[in-house]
C-alpha cells in the first residue's frame, strides 16, 4: 500500500507513491517483481484488443466527419479551442487541460482531406454530430495512451536485447510527438523574418511574391486565429455600449460584419485575409479527399499521433476557396511548409545553403544581445589536436569578460515520422541535431585548451585571430537547434542512445531567444548558464521543457543543488509545470491590452546596483563576481545587504573601519567585508589583506571573498572590488604569524563572550567566529602560541 502526499491530503494507491511538493512531484515504484510480470502480461493481452478498438472508433469518427458539412465542423473545432484558450495564457496548462480539443481542428482536417467527399450532408441539428465527434476524439486519445502502455510490453518482448533506457526514451518521445507551440507568439515575426527574407528571390520567382509579403500574410493568418477573435467581441461590446440596440438589430452593417466574423468563417479565408495570390495558397493546401497516405498506412491508419497531412500543406481547399483552421500546426511548420514547396517546384535551389548561413547569423546576433560587447568568431576553422594536417569548423566563439562560449548550430529539419513508426530514423535524427554538434563542441575546446595561445582560422587557412587562454577563466559549450526539438533536447545528456563526448547545453533557437528577452544582465545570463550547466551532470533533473530550467532556477536560485537533497529513493521525479508563469507572460506580450509582469527572482536592490555598475564599466572578472553575489540564498543577500546598512551608520558613529566577517554555515559563503565611505578612516589595502590572511589560516579556509564596497556621503553605492584569496596565496613564511594573530583575537572573543554569557555551550557556534560550533573548533583546539583554558560548559 502507498499514498499521494500533498500537504496534508493523503490517498491510497496499489503500484506508486507519489509525493507532491509544490510543483515537485516524486514517484517511487513500490512493485513487486510479481506485480510487475502481472500487469507486463495484462497489457500483452490487450494489446491487440486495444488496437482493434482504437481502429474502430477511428472508422466510426472517420463516417461521422463526413457525414457533416466540412466547413461548420471545422469552424466548430476551432470555436471549441478558443473557448478552451479562455483566460489561459500557459502553454502548459492548455496542454495538460485540453489536449484533445487543441488537436481536434487538425485531425478533423487530416481526416477531411484523406476521405471522399460525402455530398449527403445531414441537416437537422449538425451539432449534435459536432458533440459526438468531439467526444469520440477524447475518447480515442484515452484508449491510444492506453494503448501505448500495451505496445511498451509488446515491443519489450520482441526485443529484449534493447536497452530500457532506449525504450523509455522512445515512449517519452512518442508523447512529445503530440506536442504543440514551438515558440511563444511574440517571437514568430521575428523568426520568420530572420529566416525567410534570405530566400527572396526564389519567392518571387516561384510564387511572384516578395519574402516580406509572405511574412506580413503568415502574420495575418495567426492574429486571425488568435488575438482576432478576442478582439472582434470586444470591438462588438463597444459597439452595443456606444450605440442603441434596436438601431443594431435593424442592420448596422458593422455589427453583421462583426458577427460574421465572430461566428461564421470570414476569419479562417486565407486568401481574403492575406492578400496572398493562388499560386502560393494552392501550394500549401489539400483539397478533400486528394491525400491517399493517411488512411493506406500499413500501420496505425489515420491514428492522430502519427505525423498528419497537413503538418506541410496546412490549407484545406473546399469549394474553391481555401482556409486555415488551426494555429498551432501552421505557426509550428510553415517555414518547413514553405521550404517543402519550394524544394518541390524548384529542387536545384539551395534552400540548405541559405538556410544555414541565416541561421548562423541570427545566433550571433541573439548572442550580442545578450552579451552586449562581447566579441564573437563565426566560420572558424582550426587544427584537430594530434592531426595537424586536418582541421575542423566551429561557427562561433563567444567572448564576454573572461568568459568563452563555444556555439554550434543546427539548421537541419528534424525527422517527421512518428517514433513508434521509426524509432530508428529519430535517433538517427539526435544524433545529427545533438550528439553530432555535442562532439563538436568537446573537440573545439580540446583544441582551446591545448596550448596558452590559440589562433583561429579563415577557410583559406590565415590566421584571422588569436586568443590568449590565460585571460579565459571558464568556458562553456552550446548546441543551438533551428528545429525545436525541445523535449528531448532539454534532456539529452540522459538519453542511453546518445555518446555524449562533454556537458554541451543543447537548446534550441526559441528558447534562446527567450533568454535574451529574460534576462536584463549579462552577468545573471551566465548565472543562469552555470545552472544549466550543472543540469546537464545532475541525474535527477531530466525535464520536458526548456524553460521549466528557467522556472526551476527563478524557484529556486541554485535548482541543482535543491534538487539534489530529494531523497535517493524515488524511481521518478516530475518537475511539473515551472514554466507556468513565464508562459503566462511571454504569451501575454502578443496582447497588448495585458500588462502581467515578469515574473523574477527576489534579487536585492543593492545587488542589482553592483551588477549594473560592473556591466557598465566593464570590470575584469564581473562574471565571476557576480556569480559569487548571486550564489547566496535569499535570506544571505537579504543578510548581506541588512550587514552593509548596519555598517554606514555604526562607521558613522565611531569614524572608524567596522570590518564584516561571514562564514554561513559550514564551509560556505567565506566573505569579508570593508566599506569605504566619506568622515571614516579608511584601512589601508595592505592592511585588509593581512586581515583576510588571519582569517584564512585560523579558519584554514580554502578560500575567501573580500568584498569593498563605495558608497558616498548620502550612503549611495558607487562602486565594488573583488577578489578571491585562497590558502595557497598566503605567504609561507608569514603562515606563523597570521596563526599567533588568529589565536590571539579568538582568546578574545572568547573571553568577551563568557564574561557576558558566563558559559558556552559545545553546541553553539564558537565565539572566534570560525563558523564551526565550539566542541568541533576552540574546545579542543591545540593552542600553540598561548595558555588557554575551556570555561565551564553547560551540563
Amino acid at each position: 500500500m502507498s499514498s499521494i502526499e500533498h500537504g496534508d491530503d493523503y490517498s491510497d494507491m496499489d503500484i506508486f507513491k507519489v509525493v507532491e511538493e509544490g510543483s515537485i512531484v516524486t514517484l517511487n515504484n513500490d512493485m513487486s517483481e510479481e506485480q510487475v510480470e502481472k500487469i507486463e502480461k495484462m497489457l500483452l493481452e490487450q494489446y491487440g484488443k486495444k488496437l482493434e478498438e482504437i481502429n474502430k472508433l477511428i472508422k466510426k469518427i472517420r463516417e461521422l466527419i463526413v457525414s457533416v458539412e466540412p466547413l461548420g465542423l471545422l469552424n466548430y473545432c476551432s470555436g471549441m479551442f478558443k473557448t478552451t484558450c479562455i483566460n489561459t495564457f500557459s502553454e502548459y496548462k492548455l496542454s495538460v487541460d485540453s489536449l484533445p480539443t487543441s488537436r481536434m481542428a487538425e485531425y478533423v482536417q487530416s481526416i477531411l482531406v484523406s476521405t471522399k467527399s460525402n455530398d449527403n450532408y445531414i441537416e437537422d441539428e449538425p451539432e449534435k454530430v459536432y458533440y459526438e465527434i468531439h467526444s469520440k476524439i477524447e475518447k480515442l486519445y484515452e484508449l491510444i495512451y492506453i494503448f501505448l502502455l500495451s505496445w511498451i510490453a509488446k515491443f519489450e518482448k520482441e526485443h529484449p536485447d534493447v536497452d530500457k533506457d532506449i525504450i523509455k526514451s522512445l515512449v517519452e518521445e512518442q508523447l512529445l510527438f503530440n506536442v504543440r507551440g514551438n515558440r511563444y507568439q511574440y517571437l514568430n515575426n521575428e523568426y520568420n523574418k530572420d529566416l525567410l527574407l534570405g530566400h527572396d528571390q526564389v519567392f518571387r520567382e516561384l510564387f511572384d511574391m516578395s519574402a516580406n509579403e509572405i511574412i506580413e500574410g503568415i502574420n495575418k493568418i495567426e492574429y486571425c486565429l488568435s488575438q482576432a477573435w478576442t478582439d472582434k467581441v470586444n470591438e462588438l461590446t463597444d459597439l452595443f455600449d456606444s450605440q442603441d440596440d434596436l438601431k443594431i438589430l435593424e442592420g448596422d452593417k458593422r455589427s453583421h460584419s462583426l458577427v460574421e466574423e465572430l461566428f461564421g468563417i470570414k476569419l479562417y479565408d486565407v486568401l481574403e485575409q492575406t492578400g496572398w495570390n493562388e499560386k502560393l495558397v494552392k501550394e500549401l493546401s489539400i483539397s478533400i479527399g486528394n491525400n491517399s497516405n493517411f488512411f493506406a498506412r500499413g500501420e496505425y491508419p489515420g491514428w492522430p499521433i502519427i505525423d498528419l497531412p497537413i503538418k506541410f500543406k496546412p490549407f484545406i481547399e473546399i469549394d474553391g476557396h481555401f482556409y486555415c483552421f488551426d494555429y498551432y500546426n501552421f505557426s509550428d511548420n510553415i517555414y518547413r511548409a514553405l521550404q517543402k514547396a519550394v524544394t518541390r517546384l524548384a529542387p536545384d535551389y539551395k534552400w540548405a545553403d541559405v538556410q544555414k548561413e541565416s541561421s548562423e547569423k541570427k545566433v550571433e546576433n541573439i548572442f550580442k544581445e545578450i552579451l552586449p560587447g562581447s566579441t564573437i568568431y563565426t566560420n572558424n576553422s582550426y587544427p584537430i589536436v594530434g592531426e595537424s594536417r586536418q582541421y575542423a569548423e566551429n561557427d562561433l566563439l563567444v567572448i564576454y569578460d573572461n568568459v568563452l562560449i563555444v556555439v554550434e548550430v543546427k539548421a537541419g529539419s528534424f525527422v517527421y515520422t512518428a517514433p513508434i513508426v521509426d524509432f530508428e530514423a529519430h535517433i538517427r535524427s539526435y544524433k545529427s541535431l545533438i550528439e553530432n554538434p555535442n562532439n563538436q563542441c568537446a573537440r573545439t575546446v580540446e583544441y582551446l585548451e591545448s596550448k596558452q595561445v590559440v589562433e583561429l582560422y579563415d577557410d583559406d587557412r590565415r590566421v584571422k585571430a588569436t586568443i590568449d587562454m590565460d585571460n579565459i577563466e571558464d568556458i562553456y559549450m552550446v548546441s543551438v537547434t533551428m528545429d525545436n526539438i525541445n523535449g528531448f533536447a532539454t534532456k539529452s545528456e540522459k538519453l542511453a542512445f546518445l555518446n555524449l563526448q562533454c556537458n554541451a547545453i543543447s537548446i534550441a533557437i526559441d528558447d534562446l531567444m527567450v533568454y535574451r528577452d529574460y534576462f536584463e544582465h549579462p552577468t545573471q545570463f551566465f548565472h543562469f548558464l552555470n545552472q544549466r550547466r550543472l543540469a546537464t551532470q545532475n541525474k535527477k533533473i531530466a525535464l520536458n521543457d526548456e524553460l521549466d530550467h528557467l522556472g526551476l532556477y527563478i524557484e529556486y536560485n541554485q535548482y541543482n543543488i535543491a534538487v539534489s537533497e530529494i531523497p535517493d529513493d524515488y524511481s521518478e521525479i516530475v518537475f511539473d509545470g515551472f514554466r507556468k508563469d513565464l508562459d503566462e507572460y511571454f504569451n501575454s506580450l502578443s496582447y497588448p491590452g495585458l500588462d502581467l509582469k515578469k515574473t523574477t527572482q527576489n534579487i536585492p536592490e543593492l545587488f542589482i546596483k553592483i551588477m549594473d555598475y560592473l556591466e557598465e564599466n566593464n570590470i575584469p572578472r564581473r562574471v565571476q563576481m557576480v556569480k559569487y553575489l548571486l550564489d547566496f540564498a535569499s535570506y544571505a543577500k537579504n543578510k548581506f545587504c541588512e550587514q552593509i546598512n548596519h555598517v554606514l551608520e555604526r562607521q558613522k558613529q565611531l569614524k572608524n573601519t567596522v570590518i564584516v566577517n561571514s562564514l554561513g554555515e559550514g564551509d560556505s559563503l567565506r566573505y569579508t567585508i570593508v566599506v569605504y565611505q566619506p568622515g571614516v578612516k579608511p584601512i589601508e589595502k595592505e592592511e585588509i589583506q593581512d586581515y583576510v590572511y588571519e582569517k584564512i589560516v585560523w579558519n584554514n579556509d580554502v578560500d575567501r571573498e573580500l568584498i569593498i564596497l563605495y558608497y558616498d556621503d548620502k550612503d549611495i553605492f558607487k562602486s565594488i572590488e573583488c577578489k578571491t584569496y585562497t590558502y595557497i596565496d598566503v605567504p609561507e613564511d608569514q603562515k606563523l604569524y597570521f596563526e599567533f594573530l588568529g589565536e590571539k583575537d579568538a582568546i578574545v572573543k572568547i573571553e568577551m563572550y563568557v564574561k557576558k554569557n558566563k558559559m558556552i555551550s559545545e553546541d553553539e557556534l564558537c565565539p572566534c567566529q570560525s563558523g564551526k560550533k565550539y566542541r568541533d573548533c576552540c574546545l579542543n583546539r591545540e593552542w600553540k602560541h598561548f595558555r588557554y583554558h575551556s570555561p565551564k560548559l553547560y551540563e
